[in-house]
């Protein structure tokens, strides 16, 4: 096992039947999972291997739904990030209750997603919405609009 996947959203825990049911059908967040879930990685030129050897590391999907979702929220600090792990159950849910520390998110590798491939993130990521029949689409149109006007 290479990666660390994280516990199912659906696995019964003490308080509400699932992890699933802390987050609205309409949050945010549930566009970035969409979003990340439609990309294809070995488009992006990234390799996924099951099979490495060593330390399982965190599901790359995730960290990216973590990057995505954390620049949309300003946070730029990684300890800050992971108390929002720990306490915003939005993270919790898009992370699939794993819990990443400062030094782990701090040292994942940019350069494992930021190469001259990873500009090509637009194209792909219209295609994904529209494949993935995503219902966010007014929200990230708008959200789009709001940071493009910032540049």
């Amino acid at each position: 096992m290479a990666y660390r996947y994280g516990d199912d959203r659906n696995q019964t825990i003490l308080f509400p039947e699932s992890l699933d049911q802390y987050v609205l059908e309409d949050h945010p967040v549930r566009a970035y999972d969409a979003f990340v879930d439609a990309l294809d990685f070995r488009l992006l030129g990234i390799d996924i291997d099951d099979c490495k050897v060593g330390n399982s590391q965190y599901d790359p999907h995730l960290m990216l739904k973590l990057l995505l979702y954390v620049y949309s929220y300003g946070i730029k600090s990684s300890r800050k990030l992971e108390r929002e792990l720990h306490n915003n159950l939005s993270f919790i849910w898009l992370m699939k209750n794993l819990k990443p520390d400062h030094k782990t998110i701090a040292e994942f590798p940019a350069e494992y997603f930021f190469f001259s491939g990873f500009h090509d993130i637009d194209s792909l990521g219209a295609r994904a919405w529209r494949d993935a029949g995503c219902r966010f689409s007014q929200w990230t149109t708008s959200n789009h609009l709001k940071n493009s006007n910032k540049g």
